[in-house]
């Protein structure tokens, strides 16, 4: 599977199927997501979160869109096991054939997001109680030291497994560096922008090391 990944990713953005907008969508909503997080503005069930100090400002990897729409072509209903890289799924069905595939990255960034309202988050510090408890997408939106994201999108046709047949719709976002580390902070708690360190300037209007 990482052999596959990587041929696919070797040839960058030929393979990609979301348009810039797309993608800009995406970025969007995972840097608002992380913007909240540094500002100390987001709320999970009604629990405010801390700031964070080092949340960096993700941008858009063609790499990793390349490796994600490799293994989104494959259909896949669980993660690929990439040792080396972060990485989120989403599926989604309809009953009428899609003609607009872009609409899904944003809806699959998020549904992720949705975790948190769903499960909560009770520290900054990923145990693997945590990482159970089904928010794991979501904290990989936020891991403070992911920089980039990549993703694809596959209509992989009727579902044979379901009654009605409906459409199967499957987005893979694909990180770097990885997130959901056990036991490591998601981000380092403190004053927005005051540990950015290699990321040496603040964007002030996000709160997002650049």
């Amino acid at each position: 599977m990482q052999l596959l990944l990587l041929c696919f990713a070797l040839f960058g953005a030929s393979y990609a199927q979301f348009s810039a907008a797309a993608q800009a969508d995406i970025l969007k909503a995972h840097n608002s997501l992380r913007s909240a997080f540094a500002k100390g503005t987001f709320s999970a069930q009604g629990v405010p979160q801390l700031s964070a100090a080092n949340m960096v400002k993700m941008k858009w990897s063609s790499r990793m869109a390349a490796s994600s729409q490799a293994y989104a072509n494959s259909c896949p209903d669980g993660n690929s096991g990439t040792d080396d890289i972060g990485e989120n799924l989403f599926q989604t069905w309809e009953q009428v054939k899609p003609t607009d595939l872009n609409q899904y990255g944003k809806k699959a960034a998020l549904a992720w997001q949705d975790e948190f309202n769903q499960f909560g988050i009770s520290s900054n510090l990923l145990d693997q109680d945590a990482l159970d408890s089904g928010i794991g997408d979501a904290t990989q939106m936020i891991w403070a030291t992911t920089g980039f994201v990549g993703c694809g999108v596959k209509n992989c046709g009727p579902d044979q497994d379901r009654f009605d047949q409906a459409f199967k719709i499957v987005v893979v976002c694909q990180y770097m560096e990885k997130g959901n580390v056990v036991d490591e902070n998601i981000y380092e708690v403190g004053d927005t922008c005051s540990a950015c360190g290699d990321f040496t300037a603040c964007e002030e209007s996000s709160g997002l090391c650049v």
